[in-house]
């Protein structure tokens, strides 16, 4: 791999490593990261070849791209963050782009970009914000001519999210492209939890003689049915030997349970409150 031909990471913060579930370098070009949270997100990291490289280049480059797209469930916030290599101008009209633009004529590359918007109803941020001219290039050459090359992309669904978006000066990395920033807000919705039934049986029940006696009949048979289970399970302990504590506790409780299932009621919710009865 050459110098400028390819290369891309993520960086963040240590805070985040925890949501981090997955990391997948798909080429020299494109790495996915997967984050886990409700809506759990994916950032997609790519470099796109220049406009001046081949058609076969640029489509295989494409296409991997779709590729990746695609494969994120629908429901996941996607965000694209790539040096697309791409120029979009004014001259466009579509539903993907905003209208704070820095260029007039839009390259080859920059066509391809809003077909990808397109097809996966992504929306490209920085172009929905109205910032002025200096704010928008994001590559400088060394004879100092400018561009905007890199752009950040959102499903359409969460471009509401979206705050702002920007190109900043402030930051050195000691590159030839300025930092692009974009403010996300987004508000998390709480994980449902399984709710647990507590099922409560009738036992008052068991004043009755002959429901008494079908119960203790059947939490005998059950609890010597597992007692046997569980002490075959264990070939070290000999025949007249105890089963441990904790095991005839558990045997105790899970005969007790089956038992109170088979043969009692369940008891019926009241709707008055304990304290006006």
């Amino acid at each position: 791999m050459g110098e400028g031909n390819g290369g891309v990471g993520l960086l963040m913060k240590t805070k985040y490593k925890e949501l981090l579930m997955n990391i997948e370098r798909v080429n020299d070009r494109i790495i996915v990261a997967y984050f886990a949270g409700n809506p759990a997100l994916t950032i997609l990291s790519a470099y796109a070849p220049t406009d001046m490289a081949n058609d076969d280049e640029k489509s295989e480059f494409y296409d991997a791209l779709s590729d990746c797209i695609k494969s994120i469930p629908k429901h996941n916030v996607k965000l694209v963050l790539a040096d697309m290599n791409a120029i979009v101008g004014r001259e466009m009209s579509s539903r993907t782009i905003g209208s704070s633009l820095y260029h007039d004529k839009t390259n080859d590359n920059g066509e391809r970009l809003i077909a990808l918007c397109e097809m996966y109803d992504m929306r490209e941020i920085q172009s929905r914000f109205r910032h002025r001219q200096g704010r928008l290039w994001t590559w400088r050459h060394t004879s100092g001519q400018t561009a905007q090359l890199d752009h950040i992309l959102v499903n359409s669904k969460w471009r509401n999210s979206v705050r702002n978006c920007r190109a900043y000066n402030t930051m050195n990395v000691d590159s030839d492209h300025r930092v692009v920033c974009c403010k996300f807000k987004l508000r998390l919705r709480a994980t449902k939890k399984c709710s647990v039934t507590n099922i409560r049986y009738n036992y008052a029940s068991l004043k009755n003689d002959r429901v008494n006696e079908r119960f203790n009949k059947v939490l005998a048979n059950r609890f010597e049915a597992l007692q046997n289970v569980r002490a075959n399970d264990q070939p070290n302990l000999d025949k007249g030997e105890k089963v441990k504590i904790q095991s005839c506790y558990d045997t105790l409780i899970e005969s007790i349970d089956a038992a109170a299932t088979e043969v009692l009621e369940r008891q019926k919710k009241s709707s008055k409150k304990t304290w006006l009865k």
